[in-house]
């Protein structure tokens, strides 16, 4: 689902031409790519505006675009995600409706270019596979190389379909699913609210 070239998700296209990784499902909806040569899908949803390198969303929510789009086509066939959130330089684990897509469609999680983002979705009791996933690129303080180890590093679980698909425990990727239905993330933002005037119009909006 690249819909903006973000350095880490042009750097993602590079390696997946690199590494012959053509066992995909993905949503790359540009006029054109100039980056490899995985043929565009131009899968859209809604009002979107196609461009030549990037699509400009509409203004419905994610879940609208997952479940009218995404749900069947790209997430649910596949065992393992390839995310790219939005940070790359920066030193911060972003998580975005990307990793919950992932996560809520029941996938392995590899993050192309994230930053300590398994540590923290391990810190708040997701499965993150690391017995079966290398996260150790999540360190590496270059950002083109953390990209680069997060393929280089998983090669066998991206080349080797049976190997991935014995991976993909049910039990273990239910867990996940269940986590994600008990709100753990909007209940660790209210654990971690402290003007009183935010939390009650988190727990008015949100509940």
């Amino acid at each position: 689902m690249i819909n903006k070239p973000r350095p880490n998700r042009v750097r993602l296209l590079e390696l997946v031409e690199k590494f012959n990784l053509t066992n995909f499902s993905h949503s790359l909806a540009w006029t054109a790519n100039d980056i490899n040569s995985i043929p565009v899908t131009r899968y859209v949803f809604g009002p979107e505006v196609v461009m030549t390198r990037g699509v400009r969303n509409g203004s419905f929510k994610n879940a609208q675009t997952y479940q009218g789009l995404l749900q069947k086509s790209v997430f649910e066939p596949s065992c393992i995600s390839l995310i790219t959130e939005p940070a790359y330089e920066e030193k911060e684990a972003i998580v975005t409706e990307k990793t919950l897509m992932a996560l809520y469609a029941g996938t392995i999680p590899i993050w192309v270019g994230g930053w300590r983002i398994a540590d923290y979705l391990s810190s708040m009791g997701f499965d993150v596979f690391d017995d079966v996933v290398d996260h150790s690129y999540q360190h590496e303080s270059n950002a083109e190389l953390r990209c680069d180890r997060a393929i280089e590093l998983n090669l066998k679980l991206l080349t080797d379909f049976d190997f991935a698909r014995r991976s993909a425990d049910v039990s273990r990727l239910q867990h996940n699913y269940n986590l994600l239905q008990q709100n753990v993330f909007l209940k660790d933002v209210l654990k971690k609210a402290t003007i009183p005037e935010i939390k009650s119009i988190v727990d008015r909006e949100l509940f």
